[in-house]
């Protein structure tokens, strides 16, 4: 069982949720967080209705209203679409794609373009506070999350995270454009065709696996892992965050060699120098025993996605092409960390791990199939496991 401390309040199927959904339950659940920051039990329920329970009445005249101790939410974490349909952020499909800055999904003729990286990118000058997002969004005609009516809490409160932006999104995405680079050239490998450059990539990444022992690891490597078939398909390599993770050292590897190899190679060496800059990113932010340098990250962060936006540049369609998520690792490392510090101190690994766990323990094998029995069913299931009186989760 995946380690951790972790209490769920309830389990809901995709199946039935739509943003209403998160809607009626976020208010029950700020309905209970504000009792706790308060430190008292609501004699009302989330509706304003009374408690129908006479047991419940019967402890409020022998205990009182007033529990142990108080809380405060902090943070909340979650992978883009979540955050999305609960804070209602901007979509990718729209212009305006962030809800702290003016950056937009246009291209580099538009000052205001998240492709353009450097120091002086007009978006850096152009940030939107909590006031500033949440006026527009209402004029828009969008609804406020019920968290947000919660004492502290804050649209800062919500972490981005090195898992859903690093591994699973840029890092699977630069690792693709890398690996299909070796398997489409002529250059680097001496065999012949797509297909026997891969298997000859399958055993460097084997050697390396052997050599390393990461543990987390493919177990195999085929085309449509690297890239979907269809021409306007962008590489990227369909993997496990851990297995992306553990690929980074390879590829860091692999590309200083090539570049090595072949100094005159200018696609090469660019490509080496990206994956310098995300191992040392990743080595960083990983390192246990060093205080983390907030400024160094934000500079390593900013070089390589300048090194990112030229490779798209000197690249055909539709390789080496930024995606969204450069622009959340830019707001994760260059911004986040000066307030919330190191994305170790925030790692989603515990929590995926968690779910993906209670998510095939609470597989459905008959019965009814409702948003209230699949819930139920979860939180019976976690229970009987004596998780709250055994070890942690």
């Amino acid at each position: 069982m995946p380690s951790g401390d972790r209490v769920p309040c309830t389990a809901v199927s995709k199946k039935f949720a739509t943003a209403e959904t998160w809607t009626v339950i976020m208010n029950i659940i700020s309905w209970s967080l504000r009792m706790l920051s308060m430190g008292a039990v609501s004699t009302k329920l989330p509706d304003g209705s009374g408690w129908l329970s006479k047991e419940k009445q019967k402890y409020f005249r022998k205990h009182g209203d007033q529990l142990a101790g108080r809380a405060l939410l902090l943070q909340v974490r979650g992978d883009w679409p979540f955050l999305r349909q609960l804070f209602q952020f901007p979509s990718w499909s729209s212009e305006s794609i962030c809800w702290k800055c003016r950056a937009m999904n246009v291209d580099t003729s538009n000052p205001l373009s998240f492709r353009i990286c450097n120091s002086g990118a007009a978006w850096r000058r152009n940030r939107l506070s909590d006031v500033d997002f949440l006026t527009e969004l209402r004029a828009a005609g969008g609804s406020l999350s019920p968290l947000l009516s919660l004492p502290g809490f804050v649209l800062s409160c919500v972490v981005l995270d090195w898992l859903h932006i690093g591994d699973l999104g840029v890092g699977a995405d630069v690792i693709g454009n890398l690996f299909w680079l070796l398997i489409t050239s002529n250059v680097y490998f001496p065999e012949s065709g797509a297909e026997q450059r891969l298997v000859r990539l399958w055993q460097r990444i084997r050697d390396f696996y052997r050599q390393f022992r990461p543990p987390s690891v493919l177990d195999n490597l085929t085309l449509e892992m690297i890239r979907r078939e269809g021409a306007s398909k962008k590489p990227k390599l369909k993997a496990k965050g851990g297995e992306c993770r553990y690929l980074v050292p390879f590829a860091f590897e692999i590309s200083r060699e090539f570049m090595q190899t072949y100094p005159e190679d200018g696609t090469m060496r660019l490509v080496a120098g990206l994956f310098a800059l995300l191992f040392q990113l990743q080595k960083r932010i990983s390192a246990v025993d060093e205080v983390f340098d907030h400024e160094k990250a934000a500079e390593e962060c900013r070089r390589f996605c300048v090194l990112y936006q030229t490779l798209q540049e000197q690249s055909p369609f539709p390789f080496w092409q930024m995606k969204l998520k450069v622009h959340l690792m830019e707001e994760m490392l260059e911004y986040q960390t000066e307030q919330h510090g190191n994305p170790r101190d925030y790692w989603t690994y515990r929590d995926e791990s968690w779910c993906g766990y209670w998510a095939k323990a609470s597989k459905r094998r008959g019965g009814k199939n409702t948003s209230s029995t699949n819930a139920k069913n979860f939180l019976l299931r976690f229970l009987a496991s004596d998780a709250l009186d055994g070890e942690a989760l």
